[in-house]
């Protein structure tokens, strides 16, 4: 049971002063948590969040989003083209084909975030669903300000009218060049998982699918990166595997997600080897070596090849 809040009469909360204080006035963001059916689908039946559930999605919000693009992009960047409204619904907006509905970006201007009551901030795995979500949502926006290059169009055809057909299953959609099933639904939607893959996800977890894909999805999958990074750079002067970085960062150390360390690639072959030079490598010719350090390297330089 919790208590519902709604726009004809309402208390003033903390977290309304939290809001204002984090997302209002540096970002000009407005957030709408008290129930408003207008702001979704009216036919279909959504609730509320909990009050308690919204600090958490707020969090994730800045952390995981506004954050890391103002960090890369810059304050101008995450101000401008920024959405300036995000909704907040409790449950899950449920489809007639069986799936269901986590966010939609509307006008450029708002997201739509459902499912909230069920966020938690001590999973990494769930955190990183949702941000996928709002990057899913946020690269929709930015393509309404600049379009999608018909390069990208061009790369995968093969869409269909129903993604959640039986059909498209992941190693079909995999194998055509897709990251996703959902990016068979048609080239804008390929484009946003794409980018959300890439950055929620990381580059490893890209390059295991291009791995497991054939030939020719290989190819693609390597294709819509470029054209992705290429996007970035010439329209918002983004430098995209910085953005990565950031994201993974992020992930790593505000929600302790492991998925991305190198310890978890390595276990999971998505690392099929490693290069590094001791002698002349940029960081010790940047930092230099210590007398200690050197003895240690050079002993085991004179080992390693009789292992």
């Amino acid at each position: 049971v919790y208590k519902r809040q709604n726009y004809d009469t309402f208390e003033k909360l903390p977290i309304d002063d939290y809001i204002n204080t984090n997302l209002t006035v540096p970002y000009n963001i407005e957030v709408v948590y008290r129930f408003d059916r207008s702001q979704t689908d009216i036919n279909k039946n959504i609730s509320p969040p909990k009050i308690e559930q919204v600090q958490p999605a707020v969090d994730m919000v800045i952390n995981g989003f506004l954050k890391v693009f103002e960090k890369v992009a810059g304050p101008t960047f995450i101000k401008t083209y920024t959405p300036k409204q995000f909704v907040l619904f409790g449950s899950h907006a449920y489809n007639s084909n069986g799936s269901v509905t986590l966010g939609t970006a509307d006008g450029g201007r708002r997201v739509v975030l459902y499912d909230i009551n069920n966020v938690n901030p001590n999973s990494p795995t769930d955190i990183k669903r949702r941000l996928r979500t709002i990057h899913h949502e946020f690269t929709h926006i930015v393509n309404q300000i600049v379009a999608i290059p018909p390069s990208f169009r061009e790369v995968t055809t093969d869409h269909v009218a129903d993604w959640t057909a039986a059909a498209n299953t992941d190693a079909e959609a995999l194998r055509l060049g897709f990251i996703s099933q959902y990016s068979r639904s048609n080239f804008g939607e390929d484009f946003a998982e794409t980018v959300a893959h890439l950055l929620i996800e990381g580059q490893a977890y890209y390059n295991q699918r291009i791995a497991a894909s054939s030939e020719d999805g290989a190819k693609k999958l390597r294709a819509k990166q470029t054209i992705v990074e290429d996007y970035y750079k010439q329209f918002f002067d983004i430098d995209f595997k910085e953005l990565q970085y950031e994201v993974y960062l992020m992930l790593n150390q505000t929600y302790g997600d492991q998925s991305q360390a190198f310890l978890t690639n390595l276990k999971n072959n998505r690392v099929a080897s490693i290069n590094f030079n001791l002698d002349s490598g940029t960081e010790y010719t940047l930092y230099g070596k210590s007398v200690a350090f050197d003895a240690v390297w050079k002993e085991v330089k004179a080992k390693l090849p009789t292992i």
